[in-house]
């Protein structure tokens, strides 16, 4: 009798939620196989509102005596969600499914908490596949077992988007592919697998209609849908927390969906190491031109190692105007150390320092042109003929010192050596050397031409005049400068002049010297005229008298003769 009762009140139930519903005026829920709570919040007059959600928990206590209660119920909800789904009542549930009976409005199942094999889940999604179910969820899948190939009809389905979240594999050994392939192939607008330890994804096996794929925390990795050319319509793809670590990679992936609008990349191990290795990204992500529809780009929160190779991915925010979500808050260099914490709007490097070829040619123009300019002053300043006089000089000095290491401390026997040009001899002979050795005193002047000793280079012959000297006197005219041996002459007398710190040098002008007419290499010259003082052979007679006494001054010394008296130089 309790049982007729009970089932006549639950008959009573459910006629009055169809007349409930037919009037449109109430929402319901359902919990343990009775009604336990109506609104009383009624929808105002004229509102076309239906009953559109009615959860039935615990689903393992309900027990139905006539499939005319499940009716009612898919005639009068559009959403139904079920939780504690076993192998003992998921057949109940596929049954009533199955129901032959038009009219169905239900349009979302949810189902949580589902412990069932494999069998038993893929004969549940054969089952909704071909109802009036348009969005599928299930949430909480534990000890999904003994997985095997199935046969799925994908035909005929009104299903638009799958979720399932938190599926537990309790099986250690199974082929992946026939997990993989079930989903992969399904004909479907949107599918999620979240948080799921989800390794692997196969690439559909024809042209699939997924235009939303949402992959959330799980396990994938750079294999995923590489060199996969079937996701023609697939618009949003979300792989955010998994383990991606290639950045060029996953713009490869990405390169063949076409209609790719929107990535998330976000909380991976993201990183570029491979410089020879372009991405081949959007043009709206940095420089691909495979997806140019790609409207945002979300990658924040990956370790980014600072470097060049990083400069294209930066390139990409600053030419995409806010496409990349999260920037720059979320985009932080995490190598090298120095730069850790630095947001990669900071990050600058310039083109020189990323780009090798560019390195490496303006390294090379920069070589040219300073071995040019080297070159040039080189050239201008005559440093060839220097370094060889210095060579010359130093090989002087190192052969006498090897020769007569006891002569080599320097006695003075001459008051001047005099440089002049052949063409001005007449004027030494006729002029300097009358004026100086033959008048008042005894000054002793060294000539080249009575004084260099035979056998000896000129050069050697020149430095030893030189040294042997108190004073130089350099008789300066246009010819002075154009002859060689002049400027050998000047060149070791100058270095006597630094190298001992001493004031010997005589300038002596005889005619003026244009400053054109000075050569490039006679810069010393042009320093010693410009500052300090010299001779001018005057032209008036009555002035020679002056001229001979101030030169008789600057040559003024004592100097040992051959019989051991010294000649005293009258001032």
């Amino acid at each position: 009798i309790t049982e007729n009762m009970r089932s006549l009140r639950n008959f009573f139930i459910y006629k009055c939620l169809f007349a409930l519903t037919f009037w449109n005026r109430v929402s319901l829920s359902v919990e343990n196989e009775l009604f336990t709570s109506v609104s009383n919040a009624f929808p105002e007059d004229g509102s076309e509102k239906r009953i559109k959600r009615l959860p039935l928990l615990h689903t393992n206590s309900y027990q139905s005596k006539a499939n005319f209660d499940w009716v009612v119920i898919q005639n009068t909800t559009e959403s139904l969600s079920l939780s504690e789904i076993t192998t003992d009542n998921i057949k109940k549930l596929v049954d009533l499914l199955l129901d032959p009976r038009q009219g169905s409005r239900l349009q979302n199942l949810t189902l949580t908490n589902v412990s069932v094999d494999w069998n038993a889940l893929m004969a549940l999604f054969q089952t909704v596949w071909h109802s009036s179910i348009e969005y599928f969820n299930i949430n909480r899948v534990t000890q999904l077992s003994n997985i095997v190939s199935y046969k799925f009809n994908y035909s005929g389905t009104s299903i638009k988007a799958l979720t399932v979240r938190k599926v537990l594999v309790t099986d250690l050994y199974f082929s992946q592919d026939d997990l993989y392939k079930i989903f992969a192939d399904m004909n479907i607008a949107a599918l999620t697998i979240a948080e799921s330890e989800l390794i692997h994804m196969l690439c559909p096996s024809t042209d699939s209609p997924f235009r939303y794929l949402n992959f959330f925390k799980n396990d994938l990795t750079d294999l995923l849908f590489q060199n996969c050319d079937k996701l023609i319509q697939l618009e949003t793809l979300i792989l955010q927390k998994n383990k991606f670590e290639s950045l060029s990679k996953v713009s490869f992936m990405t390169s063949r969906m076409k209609l790719l609008k929107y990535l998330d990349m976000s909380n991976n191990l993201l990183s570029h190491d491979t410089a020879d290795v372009k991405c081949q990204w959007a043009e709206s992500l940095t420089e691909l031109d495979f997806c140019p529809r790609v409207r945002e780009l979300q990658a924040g929160h990956n370790p980014f190692k600072c470097s060049c190779e990083l400069q294209d991915f930066i390139r990409l925010e600053r030419q995409s105007g806010g496409k990349l979500f999260g920037w720059p808050v979320a985009y932080v260099c995490e190598y090298p150390e120095d730069l850790r914490g630095t947001q990669l709007k900071d990050f600058h490097l310039s083109e020189l320092a990323c780009n090798t070829v560019l390195l490496l040619v303006t390294a090379l123009l920069l070589t040219l042109v300073l071995v040019a300019v080297v070159a040039f002053l080189c050239i201008y300043l005559d440093v060839p003929w220097y370094v060889r006089m210095t060579w010359q000089w130093t090989q002087t000095k190192r052969r006498a010192w090897h020769n007569h290491p006891e002569e080599q401390e320097t006695v003075l026997q001459f008051h001047a050596f005099i440089s002049y040009s052949e063409r001005d001899s007449l004027w030494v002979k006729n002029e300097l050397i009358p004026n100086l050795e033959k008048g008042e005193g005894c000054v002793q002047l060294c000539q080249h031409e009575r004084n260099f000793i035979p056998g000896k280079s000129i050069v050697e012959n020149i430095i030893n005049c030189i040294e042997k000297s108190y004073k130089s006197i350099f008789v300066l005219s246009p010819n002075f400068v154009q002859s060689e041996w002049c400027h050998y002459e000047l060149y070791f007398a100058h270095h006597k002049l630094f190298s001992e710190n001493s004031n010997s040098l005589i300038l002596i002008l005889l005619e003026p010297i244009p400053p054109y007419v000075i050569p490039a290499r006679y810069h010393k010259l042009k320093a010693l005229m410009a500052k300090r003082t010299y001779l001018e052979w005057p032209k008036e007679r009555s002035k020679h008298a002056l001229f001979w006494a101030n030169l008789r001054a600057a040559i003024s010394i004592n100097l040992p003769m051959a019989d051991g008296n010294r000649c005293d130089e009258v001032d």
